[in-house]
């Protein structure tokens, strides 16, 4: 089969090869990839920028596709699962964490990194989307309508089930005016779910031109700002009313900077989320590393400057999202056209590796057809 495998030293960390179709074993699904979207770790990998992976894998951990091989045990465990059986010819997307005997709770991710065994050594991951076929774990499968795949891609439920967490986390919360830092994707999807779980007030920052205006046209958030703009703390006071954000999602990171803003415009006993990877260990809160607080998904209240911060990590999907996201999106075709408005460049996998380096600073989020 055709499949773009991690190369690096090759431009875009790319090669296009012909590698053998994956053998399945008695609970994984063989799929024939119907859609793979890329995801921003697959970007940062392609530029060589996330250590540890393997080269010759196959990357991509964005799929749907259409089962064409099945192992016997698969749709039992799809039935301890509470999702309904598949046969060949189903349509399933895929969760990118898995597990594998032997190496207790310890997560791989397809495409990127394996899970590490008892020894702590990192086994390779199974390969990912950017081929014609990859073998799936009957545990990360969840079976598609037809309806979603009408001019949908289901493999972007994979990215957008992080900001449905977020969403719902907010509803929960009862959070009514909400600031999202960074307009990327992700940042685009906090806002369609914050508004979709019923958040009443939105306000945007980031300070990329061209994310900022298709944020703007995109027209989900009351408000987007440049978050250099000299005027900022004024407009975020009368926009709350001089009382800062029941919540602020920070989806971009990276810089202390950003943190420092958004604990300065979350108001006292508001919620402060943690999303974006900051990297830097000297950056850190309450003592803490943030992304350390992402990862373990930690809870806790945060006084600072004469307030209490309600500081939450947020990483990943749950269950009960995936179904959610599922039934949602198949009855309502506004929703999806929302969902999918973030892919701002669809091609073929063929094109994979030339628009890798090639990448065009005007692209959100990338997916992609099958190989011709």
């Amino acid at each position: 089969m055709k499949a773009w495998i991690y190369a690096p030293g090759e431009p875009g960390s790319l090669r296009l090869d012909d590698i053998p179709v994956p053998a399945i074993t008695a609970d994984q699904v063989l799929v024939r990839i119907r859609g793979a979207s890329v995801c921003g770790t697959d970007e940062q990998m392609f530029r060589g920028q996330v250590a540890g992976v393997e080269p010759g894998i196959v990357p991509g951990h964005e799929l749907f596709g259409e089962v064409v091989e099945m192992g016997r045990e698969v749709n039992a465990i799809l039935s301890q699962r509470g999702l309904w059986e598949v046969k060949k010819g189903a349509l399933v997307a895929a969760e990118s964490h898995y597990h594998v005997p032997g190496c207790g709770d310890d997560e791989g991710i397809i495409g990127i990194w394996g899970p590490r065994d008892a020894s702590g050594r990192r086994l390779l991951p199974l390969s990912g989307a950017y081929a014609e076929y990859t073998a799936v774990p009957a545990e990360c499968l969840y079976p598609l309508p037809e309806v979603l795949v009408d001019g949908f891609y289901p493999s972007l439920l994979e990215a957008a089930g992080n900001d449905a967490l977020i969403g719902r986390y907010l509803k929960d919360k009862g959070a009514k005016s909400v600031a999202i830092v960074g307009c990327g994707p992700h940042g685009l999807y906090a806002q369609i779910f914050a508004r979709h779980f019923g958040v009443e007030k939105i306000a945007a920052f980031e300070v990329d031109p061209v994310r900022i205006e298709f944020a703007q046209k995109l027209g989900i958030a009351d408000a987007v700002w440049n978050s250099r703009d000299a005027e900022l703390d004024a407009k975020v006071m009368e926009f709350t009313h001089g009382a800062g954000f029941d919540a602020v999602v920070d989806i971009a990171g990276k810089y202390k900077s950003v943190l420092e803003m958004c604990k300065k415009y979350t108001r006292d006993g508001g919620h402060l989320v943690l999303f974006g990877l900051y990297g830097d260990p000297a950056i850190t809160l309450a003592g803490r590393k943030p992304d350390d607080i992402i990862f373990s998904r930690q809870e806790f209240t945060h006084s600072e400057n004469g307030k209490k911060l309600r500081v939450t990590g947020i990483t990943g999907r749950t269950h009960a999202i995936w179904t959610y996201l599922i039934e949602a999106l198949a009855r309502d075709a506004a929703f999806r056209r929302q969902v999918m408005s973030p892919a701002t460049h669809l091609g073929a996998l063929d094109n994979l590796g030339p628009d890798t380096i090639k990448r065009d600073p005007k692209v959100l989020k990338r997916a992609y057809a099958p190989f011709k």
